[in-house]
């Protein structure tokens, strides 16, 4: 494989250290992994470049669970440049900032931001060659509905 993506879910834990203090740590959940309404996950996605040469016009997206809501404004990219697009129509078109249409009452339509509920998909365009065996991460928070 040239291009390497490996997908890790984790779930926000808290605990509480030696000094009696609250800590919130990531735990992998793995393949088995659960998690019940309410809890915060984290979807990191390493992205690899196995080559010997640098890989240009890389673009991904991951799928939003159905069971899940994603948590606007947590998309990220750590690894150079992304620009980073959403779905709210099952990942046909992907726009900055989805936008809904409302019809009110008197036939007035307006164009309102769409809300966390619609989001479907999450993508990245990296706007920079990914440099010969270097990896770069992607990742996105959700609530288990």
């Amino acid at each position: 494989k040239n291009l390497e993506l490996i997908l890790v879910v984790e779930k926000e834990e808290t605990y509480t250290d030696q000094d009696g203090k609250s800590k919130v740590r990531w735990v992998d959940l793995g393949r088995q992994g659960t998690a019940k309404p309410g809890d915060l996950l984290r979807y990191r996605i390493r992205v690899k470049n196995n080559t010997d040469r640098p890989l240009s016009n890389i673009q991904f997206n991951q799928p939003i669970p159905r069971n899940m809501l994603y948590l606007l404004e947590s998309a990220e990219f750590n690894g150079g440049k992304s620009r980073i697009t959403f779905s709210i129509d099952g990942g046909k078109i992907f726009v900055g900032r989805p936008r809904i249409t409302r019809v009110k009452p008197g036939g007035v339509v307006e164009s309102l931001e769409a809300p966390a509920n619609r989001y479907t998909h999450v993508q990245w365009s990296l706007e920079e060659a990914l440099p010969a065996g270097k990896s770069a991460e992607a990742g996105f928070k959700v609530r288990v509905k």
